[in-house]
Formats: structure tokens, sequence, C-alpha cells
């Protein structure tokens, strides 16, 4: 059982690709904000007890993959993160207080991942695409999406929140 966790009453092997952006995708994690921002999700993972596998965080969103007791939520170590983050980051630089009401947004994205890795994310997207796709409410192509002129979503748009409408 090499690879698992457990605890009193449960083993697991639970690792989240999780994805959130910064409200309206406004492009703030740059000049020392992104460092400070990998510093504090390493800080407030040892006090929840959640393994952070990787971090990438490019200037408009972030990447997680994490290992979260199943028991503990994926939902807990997330509000976690962004709550804290963001009270932080806005403490430490009064930029982005003038330029967001919210550090984030109140939405993210999880995915059980079966890779381990977010350097893997193409193979990651090809895959994925291909089991999305198959499911028509997961990528926006239901009738009730096109009711509503919403067009269907590629893996990649999904992971990063995008949302176009068909042209009038």
């Amino acid at each position: 059982m090499k690879n698992y966790k457990s605890n009193k009453n449960v083993v697991y092997s639970c690792k989240y690709h999780i994805v959130w952006t910064p409200k309206y995708r406004r492009c703030v994690l740059v000049n020392g904000v992104d460092t400070r921002l990998k510093e504090l999700l390493n800080q407030i993972a040892q006090e929840i007890q959640v393994d952070i596998l990787e971090i990438e965080i490019m200037p408009d969103h972030v990447h997680l993959l994490i290992e979260v007791d199943p028991q503990f939520g994926i939902h807990k170590a997330v509000k976690r993160f962004k709550g804290a983050t963001s009270r932080y980051l806005r403490l430490e630089f009064p930029h982005l207080k003038s330029r967001l009401p919210t550090l984030w947004t109140n939405s993210y994205e999880s995915f059980y991942s079966w890779r381990c890795s977010i350097r893997n994310r193409e193979t990651i997207y090809s895959e994925s695409e291909k089991c999305l796709t198959a499911n028509k409410f997961a990528t926006g192509a239901s009738p009730i999406a096109k009711a509503r002129g919403l067009r269907p979503m590629t893996f990649g748009q999904l992971l990063i929140g995008y949302r176009h409408k068909y042209p009038s």
C-alpha cells in the first residue's frame, strides 16, 4: 500500500487538480504577489495537513495539485486557501485592494487527478476532452445550454472558466 495515506478509519489517495482565478480574471498575480502566494499556500497547507504536490501560478489563475483527506474535504481546503491568501495578500499588497473588490472569484474548478503532474497538462487535456465531449452536460453542449446561447467548451476552457456566447 505504497503512496496511500490513512487516518483512523480511511485509507486514501485523493489527489485533486484545483484551478481558481482572481476577480474579473485580472492579471494581478505578478511582481512578487506570485512568490508570496506560493509561500502562503505552503504555510496554510501545513496548518491544515494538506499535501501540495505542485503549484503553478499564472498571472490570471492558480493551479494546485493537492492531496486531501476525504473526511476533511476538498471544499474546506479550497475555502481555507482562498480565504487566508486573499486576506494576507490584500494586507501586504495595497494595490490589490484598489483594483479589486475581492481578490478571488467565488468559484473554483476541481478535477480528481488520475495523473500526478500539472506538467502533463497536455496529456490530461487530450484524454479528458474525450471523456468530457461524451458527457454533453459537462461541456455545455446540452440543448438547454444551446438555448441559453452557450457554446460547447473544451477541457482547457473549462479549466480556466471561459464561456462564449454564440455570435448574433
